[in-house]
């Protein structure tokens, strides 16, 4: 599939995202899609989001936002998705869902488009021309062993990070108070699993933190957290619901408890020591590789999460200014905001970037 006689570069976006799963695969998609735009090419999403609605995330593209059945599975949406590319004139293709195996991957190399593909757990074989895995776990040997393609260019690591604009203007490293006393708890755009009710809870006793808790109106446990909040008015803490001001709640914070997924690279680049309790399975190997380079504190899988340990770990770091300055550097270090325009390059080396 080649570039259109207008000249124009065509992708499309195959995403997905739902309250269960998060938002976090379709908003770094929705970031990487608006930089394309910006830099001239048509930009075409094709989604399937359960019980949310996508405009919300996806909007503005001069190409089309198309919702697939929950029906399409497998090869059948693989071969959707490759008709769409070739009806459309797309010469790239990017794909960043769950659903995604060898016979799939088979679907869109048959199909002839060229594609990048968003990966985790470097756990079955990989047949697309780019792989991208932000993880600060990527091991590239591991990686090399399980491409069958020669030509397949691995983007490996945070320096791949995608980020939303709104992260991109808070470039300053900020002033480590003393003594920390703002926390921020934020489990991404779903369904929180109860990690947020856990952690208040473990703080019920501990009346020294000013708690911002930023949810979205996609969590199913919005009700109970309220209600929590009410019974317990003495603590201070509030409630934020889809908030437009995320990164700058962010910079507000001195402490965050997050799950361990997209946050956790917006929360590196902005100097924020967090402590992450996984929410998903899938979120252990980059918890695990966030502690190792001394970023943040894993906490370990939600069913597992010691209250005690929590407490403990919050109350130590925010009387441990150096300690928090330590974890904001290493973290600006591994996450430097031009994730973007490094995996553009790749994908597009004739497009001029707009800064």
């Amino acid at each position: 599939m080649k570039q259109q006689a207008d000249g124009r570069h065509r992708v499309v976006v195959r995403a997905n995202a739902s309250a269960r799963i998060g938002l976090g695969h379709l908003r770094r998609c929705a970031a990487l899609g608006r930089r394309l735009d910006t830099a001239g090419v048509d930009v075409h999403f094709l989604t399937k989001t359960e019980d949310l609605d996508p405009a919300v995330e996806v909007g503005g593209f001069a190409g089309a936002c198309v919702m697939l059945e929950s029906a399409l599975q497998g090869a059948a949406d693989a071969a959707y998705t490759a008709e769409y590319c070739r009806s459309v004139g797309a010469d790239r293709l990017i794909v960043d869902h769950y659903q995604v195996d060898e016979a799939y991957q088979r679907v869109l190399l048959d199909s002839g488009i060229r594609w990048l593909q968003f990966d985790v757990a470097a756990s079955m074989p990989l047949w697309a021309d780019w792989v991208v895995s932000m993880s600060p776990a990527a091991n590239g040997e591991r990686y090399r062993v399980l491409l069958r393609r020669p030509g397949t260019r691995l983007l490996l690591g945070p320096r791949y990070a995608i980020l939303r604009d709104e992260f991109l203007q808070w470039h300053e490293a900020r002033p480590v108070n003393p003594q920390a006393h703002r926390l921020l708890f934020t489990f991404g755009g779903g369904d929180d699993r109860g990690a947020c009710l856990a952690c208040l809870e473990a703080l019920r006793k501990t009346n020294v933190f000013e708690i911002t808790i930023l949810s979205s109106s996609y969590n199913p446990q919005l009700s109970s957290i309220r209600s929590w909040l009410e019974q317990h008015a003495d603590l201070r803490g509030r409630l934020l619901l889809d908030d437009t001001d995320v990164a700058r709640r962010m910079t507000e914070a001195d402490i965050a408890v997050t799950a361990g997924g997209t946050t956790t690279f917006e929360m590196a680049m902005l100097g924020l020591p967090a402590l992450i309790v996984q929410i998903a399975d899938n979120q252990r190997i980059n918890a695990q590789a966030w502690e190792r380079a001394g970023v943040a504190v894993d906490l370990g899988p939600l069913e597992q999460l010691d209250t005690d340990r929590l407490r403990n770990e919050l109350v130590n770091l925010a009387g441990d200014a150096g300690l928090r300055e330590r974890m904001a550097t290493l973290g600006r270090e591994y996450v430097d905001g031009h994730g973007v325009e490094r995996i553009i390059e790749e994908l597009y080396p004739d497009v001029e970037m707009v800064s």
